[in-house]
C-alpha cells in the first residue's frame, strides 16, 4: 500500500511540475512605470450591488509614483469613470 502511495506522489509532483512549465511558456510579466494608465481591480463588491452588474474595475488611473516592484501610486484622469 505504501508503495502505490509512493508511485501517486511521484505521479503527481511530475504532473504538477510539467503544468507549470507548459503555463510559464505564455506567461509573461507585466511591468508597469510612471506615467502608464492603469484600471484598479475592485476586490469587494459593496453590499446590495448585484455581483454580476457590478463594474469590477475602477479607473482609469495614471501612475504618478513607484513605491516597489507591485506598490504604486495613483491619481485619477479627468474624464474616467471612477
Amino acid at each position: 500500500m505504501k508503495q502505490a502511495f509512493e508511485v501517486a506522489r511521484t505521479n503527481s509532483k511530475k504532473a504538477a511540475l510539467q503544468s507549470a512549465k507548459q503555463y510559464n511558456k505564455a506567461a509573461t510579466a507585466v511591468t508597469y512605470k510612471v506615467g502608464d494608465k492603469v484600471y484598479l481591480k475592485k476586490e469587494a463588491i459593496p453590499k446590495g450591488k448585484n455581483k454580476k452588474l457590478a463594474y469590477r474595475y475602477s479607473g482609469p488611473y495614471r501612475i504618478t509614483n513607484k513605491l516597489d516592484e507591485t506598490t504604486f501610486e495613483l491619481t485619477p484622469v479627468l474624464g474616467g469613470k471612477t
